[in-house]
């Protein structure tokens, strides 16, 4: 009977004792554990603040609305003022009876005052396209002067700048005084400069100066006067055509440094008086 030892039934299975562990060598320690972020709260602070953001603009679209709305239509017929042109051979006066009944025979385009000959095209005063004018036109026509539109004829309607670069919106109108007796007959031209109205809501035009200009003649005859036109190559400049008894002629008018408009004669029978 062979006699084996535990070693070799040991080695035989493989298996061998555990190993002891010296007090110098001590157990290994445990691995590291990886440490995640931890889960964000939800931000419950931006939902009440897009809710804020929301409700502060209903109530300003519900504040400003009408304001706004207001400010910019006037803002755009005031636009549509400071780019008002009439072709430069519009008649604005015609104080020749046949010529006046030809015109009268183009419809509400013309008009006649009382019972002179002279008329004035209602698209100046409150015609555009063939619709009246929006009420805020005539507020920056009337912004600080009782102007009569039915008995006052617009000339001129249109932005100008003074040399230092200042706009204000210029309208000339006219009357014409003892025009069918006496000896002399006077035309009166009114420049109205007008300040812009601002962006801001509630801004509106202001006067900024009102002057008139007399201009007289001893001869007798019919006038035409013509739509004024504003020179491209002088902001601050502006010309007004006419003839009187078949003599041609031109009035110039200047805005000035001093926020007025200065009228000349340039030629032509009129006389400054």
């Amino acid at each position: 009977m062979v006699s084996v030892s535990r070693t070799a039934q040991n080695s035989d299975v493989g298996w061998a004792p555990p190993t002891k562990l010296s007090p110098t060598h001590p157990m290994p320690p445990p691995p590291t554990q990886l440490q995640y972020a931890p889960a964000r709260p939800r931000r419950k602070w931006r939902r009440w603040i897009l809710l804020a953001l929301s409700i502060t603009a209903i109530a300003l679209t519900t504040r400003w609305a009408k304001p706004i709305y207001q400010q910019t239509r006037y803002l755009y017929w005031q636009r549509q003022c400071m780019h008002y042109t009439l072709p430069a051979d519009q008649v604005v006066i015609e104080t020749d009876h046949i010529k006046a009944a030809k015109l009268l025979d183009k419809g509400d385009e013309y008009i006649a005052l009382e019972e002179t000959a002279f008329i004035y095209p209602t698209q100046t005063i409150g015609w555009i396209g063939g619709r009246s004018i929006p009420k805020e036109i005539d507020h920056i026509l009337n912004s600080k002067w009782d102007i009569d539109t039915t008995t006052t004829s617009i000339l001129f309607l249109h932005g100008r700048q003074t040399s230092e670069g200042r706009a204000y919106l210029i309208a000339l109108r006219c009357s014409l005084q003892d025009w069918q007796g006496g000896t002399h007959r006077f035309i009166s031209i009114v420049a109205d400069v007008v300040r812009p109205a601002a962006l801001r809501i509630g801004s509106r035009t202001t006067a900024q100066s009102h002057d008139r200009s007399t201009f007289t003649t001893e001869v007798q005859g019919a006038l035409t006067i013509y739509a004024g036109q504003a020179d491209p190559n002088d902001n601050s400049h502006l010309t007004l055509k006419y003839i009187l008894n078949g003599a041609e002629g031109t009035i110039d008018g200047w805005l000035r440094s001093d926020d007025t408009v200065r009228l000349t004669v340039r030629n032509g029978p009129l006389q400054l008086k």
